[in-house]
C-alpha cells in the first residue's frame, strides 16, 4: 500500500530482477508509464487512473492523448458495429 522507496536496497533488487529477466536496464519509474498506458488501453476511467498515479485527469490526457484517442476510437467503433449488427437482426 505504500510507495517503493528509491534507496540502494530497492535499486539493487530492481536491477537484479531486470538482470534475471534478461532485460535492459531502465528506471523503476518506467513502470508508472507502463501502468498508466495499460490501464488506459484496458478502458480504465481516466479519473481513476489519474488518482491511482497521483495526477490530474488533465495531466493524463495531455501525456497519454495518443493512447486515449485509440481506445476511444476502438471502443466507439465497436459500439456502432454492434448496433448495426443488431439492426440487421431486428
Amino acid at each position: 500500500g505504500s510507495q517503493i522507496k528509491t534507496g540502494k536496497v530497492a535499486r539493487t533488487i530492481w536491477n537484479q530482477a531486470l538482470a534475471d529477466l534478461g532485460m535492459r536496464h531502465r528506471s523503476a519509474y518506467n513502470t508508472r508509464h507502463t501502468s498508466i498506458t495499460m490501464q488506459i488501453m484496458a478502458g480504465g476511467i481516466l479519473y481513476w487512473v489519474a488518482k491511482q498515479h497521483g495526477n490530474s485527469v488533465q495531466v493524463i490526457e495531455k501525456n497519454y492523448a495518443t493512447w486515449i484517442r485509440k481506445v476511444v476510437k476502438d471502443r466507439e467503433s465497436s459500439k456502432l458495429g454492434a448496433y448495426l449488427t443488431e439492426l440487421k437482426l431486428a
